[in-house]
C-alpha cells in the first residue's frame, strides 16, 4: 500500500474500536459488579454509573472510570435491611433529625415547653407526594413544619 491510499479517519476508527473493546472488556471482567466513571476534568465530584452521562459542570462524557474502594452490599440486602440497625430517630416538629439517645426524654420535654405529657402525640404518618409538597411549603413559611401539615385539622 502506498502512502497515498493510506486513510487517517479508517486507522482512527480502528483504534475507537480497538478502545471500545478494550473498556467492554473491562466492565466484563467486573464480575457483575457496578462500575463507576467521572468527568475526565474532574471539575466535579459527580459519579455515574453511566458513563455516557454528561458532566453537570463542562458537559463532557463522564467516562473516567474510577476504582470503588470496599465491599460491594448486595441490593437486597440493602432493600430487606437497610444501613442503620437498631437505631431510632426523632424527627422534631422544625424537621431536625437527631437520633434519640442524643436526646434524653426531659431534655425535649424542656425544649418544647411541654409541661403536660397527655398533650403529646405519636403518629405514624405515610409520606406521598402531596405531603412532601405540603412539608417543603411548611418549612418556608413555618418552625411547625409537622404540627401545620399533619396536625392542621385537629388546630
Amino acid at each position: 500500500m502506498k502512502y497515498d491510499d493510506y486513510d487517517e479517519d479508517e486507522d482512527e476508527d480502528e483504534d475507537e474500536e480497538d478502545e471500545e473493546a478494550e473498556e467492554s472488556e473491562e466492565d466484563s471482567l467486573a464480575g457483575g459488579e457496578t462500575m463507576f466513571y467521572m468527568c475526565p476534568n474532574e471539575c466535579s465530584y459527580n459519579v455515574t454509573c453511566d458513563k455516557t452521562t454528561r458532566c453537570s459542570s463542562c458537559k463532557r462524557a463522564m467516562n473516567n472510570k474510577i476504582n470503588h474502594v470496599g465491599n460491594y452490599v448486595d441490593k437486597e440486602y440493602t432493600i430487606k435491611n437497610g444501613f442503620v440497625k437498631d437505631v431510632t430517630f426523632i424527627v422534631m416538629d422544625d424537621l431536625v433529625i437527631q437520633p434519640m439517645q442524643a436526646l434524653p426524654g426531659i431534655t425535649i420535654l424542656n425544649k418544647f415547653n411541654i409541661k403536660d405529657i397527655g398533650t403529646l402525640k405519636e403518629m405514624v404518618v405515610e409520606l406521598g407526594v402531596d405531603e412532601g409538597i405540603k412539608l417543603l411549603k411548611a418549612s418556608l413559611q413555618s418552625k411547625m413544619v409537622l404540627t401545620s401539615v399533619f396536625l392542621k385539622k385537629e388546630y
